[in-house]
C-alpha cells in the first residue's frame, strides 16, 4: 500500500491487508467472515482518522482488493497479471507474448481481459 497527497486530498493505493488478525474458532468459513468484518472496520476507522486530520479535504482509496460501495467496504476478487507465454500461454490464448489479467473464482483462475500493447512498446 502506498499513499500521497495533492492539495489536501489523501490518496491510498495498492493492496490493503492487515498484518495480524487474532481469531479463534473451529469453522474456517466463519473465521473468514470474521476476518473480512475486521478488515472492513479497520478501513472505516482508517478513513475516519485520516479525514479528521487538519488540512485534509478528502480521502481517495484506489485499492486492488477492496472498494467502497454505497458507504460499505466490499472485497474485490483477487486479480493476477499473467506473464506472456507462461507455460505456452493460459487456456484460450496463443501464448505468443500475450499478457492477461485473470480473476480467481472457486479456486480456478479465469481470464478476464487481455492487456493490449501500447504504441511504441515491443
Amino acid at each position: 500500500m502506498s499513499f500521497g497527497t495533492v492539495r489536501g486530498v489523501v490518496y491510498f493505493r495498492g493492496f490493503f491487508r492487515v498484518a495480524r488478525v487474532y481469531l479463534y474458532g473451529d469453522d474456517e468459513k466463519m473465521e473468514h467472515l470474521k476476518t473480512q468484518d475486521f478488515i472492513q472496520k479497520t478501513l472505516t476507522s482508517l478513513e475516519k482518522k485520516v479525514r479528521s486530520l487538519p488540512g485534509v479535504k478528502d480521502v481517495m482509496f484506489q485499492f486492488i482488493n477492496w472498494k467502497k460501495e454505497r458507504g460499505q467496504w466490499v472485497p474485490l476478487k483477487e486479480k493476477k497479471r499473467l506473464a506472456p507465454g507462461l507455460f505456452g500461454g493460459p487456456r484460450g490464448t496463443s501464448g505468443k507474448g500475450e499478457e492477461w489479467i485473470a480473476v480467481e473464482e472457486d479456486g480456478e483462475w479465469i481470464l478476464e481481459e487481455k492487456i493490449e500493447e501500447k504504441e511504441g512498446e515491443e
